[in-house]
């Protein structure tokens, strides 16, 4: 079981998630029993359905790196990585800055791709970084410039919202 001072975090890092999606203009809901869900989010128009995995991590500007970046990691399920649903999967790493949330939203299918892609470049990281179910993901940071996943560098992140688009119930300045 996971201390308070960590469940506490995670917990927020959790709530500071739904608040993006509800100023986006999504429902958002917590699964009573948490089977590898976190969030739901619901488009109330269409009434589109996505899961949301999130992890929560601490970001200690003090260590960065002599570019300005940071790098964390967390464990993700490889089977829910690779199981094939019919309601999309995101995942959401709420990254905590100081005084203020950094998000990485890719999708299931874009981590999925990004994935074998180091794979292929570094075959020994599909043994090295899994240990049963657990998929090692290393994430670099360099704040308003970029982020990358498994040193891939991702376009228009971090803070994008790549298939959340503002609904016509978004309250956030990006409308």
């Amino acid at each position: 079981m996971a201390n308070d001072s960590s469940a506490h975090f995670g917990m927020a890092g959790h709530l500071a998630a739904m608040s993006e999606f509800l100023l986006r203009g999504y429902n958002t809901a917590l699964p009573v029993v948490d089977r590898g869900d976190d969030l739901l989010t619901i488009e109330d128009d269409e009434g589109d359905v996505r899961r949301v995995q999130v992890k929560t991590r601490m970001i200690d500007p003090g260590r960065a790196d002599p570019n300005g970046c940071w790098t964390v990691s967390a464990k993700i399920s490889r089977r829910q990585l690779q199981e094939d649903k019919n309601t999309p999967l995101y995942y959401l790493f709420a990254l905590r800055v100081e005084e203020r949330w950094c998000f990485l939203l890719v999708s299931q299918l874009d981590l999925v791709v990004l994935f074998d892609s180091a794979s292929m470049a570094n075959p020994r990281m599909k043994s090295h970084d899994v240990a049963g179910d657990d998929l090692q993901v290393t994430i670099t940071v360099k704040p308003g410039e970029y982020a990358a996943v498994w040193g891939q560098r991702l376009e228009s992140y971090p803070d994008v919202w790549r298939g959340f688009p503002p609904t016509r119930f978004a309250t956030s300045p990006d409308r």
